[in-house]
């Protein structure tokens, strides 16, 4: 009985690979000439349901617009991002949504360079700020100091 399964598996018969080869050259000779390629762009700001406006819209769009490869669209809104005064907090809740590559991205494309330097130290400024303020700190010493506590108490 063995001997019927291996048999059964045995090798391909090559009438079946000519006929899908011969089938497939046809629907390619079959054609007028060459296929037509259509290289498709996304979406630019002109689609944005609305003009971004706060910080949070503006920093959505120009991610957006970097991550398609749309920098000379993005310049608009970075010049606005750049005069906006946005807060530490702010800075650190876009690199918390978006990540850091998208403030890094912008090194990437000629029109979005120069804007790639300043908006990074100025993340990097804010996350420094936020790791050294002291009322932060503060707020986790006693937790820290009180979870010591307990597990001396408890040893």
């Amino acid at each position: 009985m063995r001997q019927d399964i291996v048999r059964s598996i045995g090798p391909r018969r090559r009438g079946g690979r000519l006929l899908v080869a011969g089938a497939l050259a046809a629907m390619g000779w079959s054609t007028a000439g060459p296929l037509p390629w259509s290289i498709a762009q996304a979406p630019g700001p002109d689609l944005f349901a609305k003009q971004p406006e706060t910080p949070e819209e503006l920093w959505s769009a120009i991610d957006y617009l970097s991550r398609t490869g749309q920098g000379k669209q993005a310049v608009p809104f970075l010049d606005a991002f750049s005069k906006a005064e946005v807060d530490d907090a702010t800075l650190l809740k876009l690199r918390d949504e978006h990540g850091a590559g998208s403030f890094l991205r912008l090194s990437d494309d000629p029109a979005t360079r120069p804007f790639a330097a300043p908006l990074s130290q100025k993340l990097a400024d804010a996350a420094r700020r936020t790791a050294a303020d002291p009322q932060r700190i503060q707020k986790y010493i006693p937790a820290k100091l009180m979870g010591k506590i307990t597990t001396a108490k408890t040893e």
